[in-house]
């Protein structure tokens, strides 16, 4: 499965680096018929990504994004703020247009990201379990732990991915 990321800055990289059944495009579709065809856009929560992102399903809609399957466009907050009206509004570019549908999955704003690389960043495996359930705790380390949200998209992505696999048997 590839993190597509709709603009610069988008966290698709990021995303990626905590997913381990996931890697990034660097920006583009993938384009190899050897490698997966399953994709998830990732874009910020602004006007402005989500006309990127709005641009990239109207190229996967018309066929033009090659051999590929976009599962979900993920969503990742710009600041920790409620968004504006006009970026609520920009919202409804990236929701499932005609017959294809998509999940639009939403990431909260988490501010401890500014202060890592994505090289530095604990990776979600699916399947593995923790042998003691953390408490919830207000800040973690997130080069020691991948936060609840981001283990939640992992398993939606990947009940997503498997759902669509068994369709096609």
């Amino acid at each position: 499965m590839w993190c597509v990321a709709a603009h610069g800055g988008a966290g698709a990289t990021t995303l990626a680096a905590q997913l381990a059944p996931v890697g990034d495009t660097g920006g583009v579709w993938p384009a190899h018929r050897d490698q997966s065809p399953y994709c998830v856009i990732v874009t910020r929560a602004t006007v402005g990504g989500f006309k990127a992102t709005n641009r990239l399903l109207r190229q996967y809609v018309c066929g033009l994004a090659g051999n590929v399957r976009v599962l979900a466009v993920v969503v990742i907050q710009a600041s920790p703020k409620k968004p504006s009206k006009e970026i609520q509004r920009a919202r409804a570019l990236v929701e499932p247009i005609g017959n294809y549908a998509w999940e639009v999955i939403d990431i909260p704003f988490i501010d401890d990201y500014l202060n890592h690389t994505p090289d530095e960043l604990a990776l979600w495996t699916p399947g593995e379990e923790e042998e003691e359930k953390k408490k919830k705790q207000r800040h973690i380390n997130l080069a020691d732990r991948v936060p609840d949200r981001i283990e939640s998209v992992g398993e939606q992505l990947m009940d997503l991915f498997t759902t669509d696999l068994s369709s096609k048997e």
